[in-house]
């Protein structure tokens, strides 16, 4: 199964706030959006809008903020004044994660990638932020990049339970289209992806999040051409009370009239 959009629109209407505006049926690299030069495959700084360099690409790009005294006091003051707020810098940093994640649910990717590096200047070592700029190319069509970044959040210790699910979509997804993977790696990182997302499941703390998880699962399955477990794990779904959201069941029940070859 191909991808399906960005991923926000994979999962709407869910919990996560993009029920109300699913975004784009297709790429964001099909939009207007200022960052598509930067972030769709082969993109580079050198494309990206001058006033958008380089805030909004991840860790600052080629930047050195702490040459430039500058750049260090204003990172310096953010960091001591999050972190007088919030109590730790793992918990500020995950504040402007929420502010990050705002706009991308909204599409708003220059300023999500602002945010997301606001984050990474509070702590460097919170998983959440690798997590966000993965999401953001994965909207662009850049699935190389995803995956990448997707593995750093994974090896930064990847938690929460929605986060271990997105993690999982994103590397199905990788998966599904193939660029950059041979047969013995599409099996290896299809498999991580099920466990990802079997992890999100097992750590889902509300049935919100377990209707998240499930569904997550349900979506990695189509993206995996797994249209037996899918059904199945919706078949579960439907067992504890829980529903696919409309697009979910759409894709399920297009998968499932798909002639196979």
């Amino acid at each position: 199964m191909k991808p399906a959009g960005p991923l926000h629109a994979l999962v709407a209407a869910l919990v996560l706030g993009s029920c109300a505006s699913p975004g784009p049926s297709g790429p964001a690299a099909e939009s207007s959006d200022p960052l598509t030069a930067f972030y769709i495959p082969g993109g580079s700084l050198d494309d990206l809008p001058g006033p958008l360099a380089p805030d909004a690409v991840p860790y600052y790009g080629p930047t050195d903020r702490g040459a430039n005294p500058e750049f260090a006091a204003a990172d310096e003051a953010l960091r001591r004044d999050t972190i007088a707020e919030f109590g730790s810098a793992r918990a500020a940093s995950d504040m402007v994660c929420d502010t990050a994640r705002e706009a991308y649910r909204e599409t708003d990717y220059a300023t999500s990638a602002v945010h997301f590096n606001q984050a990474w200047l509070i702590d460097p070592t919170n998983p959440e932020v690798p997590l966000g700029f993965a999401s953001i190319y994965h909207d662009h069509g850049n699935t190389v990049k995803a995956r990448e970044f997707v593995d750093e959040a994974v090896a930064l210790g990847l938690e929460s339970s929605m986060a271990l699910a997105d993690a999982a979509l994103i590397y199905a997804v990788g998966v599904s289209d193939g660029t950059g993977l041979g047969p013995a790696e599409a099996e290896a990182l299809g498999q991580q992806s099920k466990e990802l997302v079997a992890l999100a499941l097992d750590r889902a703390p509300t049935p919100d999040a377990r209707q998240y998880a499930y569904e997550s699962w349900v979506l990695v399955l189509l993206q995996l051409d797994d249209l037996d477990g899918a059904q199945s794990k919706a078949a579960l779904m439907d067992a504890a009370g829980m529903r696919l959201t409309p697009a979910t069941q759409e894709l399920l029940d297009a998968a499932a009239s798909t002639p196979t070859r």
